[in-house]
């Protein structure tokens, strides 16, 4: 039923984290150290939760990720 990776799934539910206690997306370098990932892997891993449906953003600015689709 989940198809994310466990890698996926820890950034997602980082960024869902981070956007309930400040109010706002957090940006690459903050996921990636909040998930101790480089941020060259954080740019493939949002890439494919996009793709799956999980997220949406805009690559050319800053701190637009959305949440589309929760894990249970």
């Amino acid at each position: 039923m989940n198809d994310l990776t466990k890698k996926q799934k820890e950034v997602l539910d980082y960024i869902t984290r981070f956007k309930e206690v400040n109010q706002y997306s957090p940006s690459v370098r903050e996921i990636a150290k909040g998930t101790f990932t480089g941020s060259t892997p954080i740019h493939t891993i949002m890439e494919e939760l996009k793709n799956k449906g999980y997220i949406d953003y805009n690559p050319r600015q800053p701190r637009t990720i959305r949440v589309i689709k929760f894990i249970a």
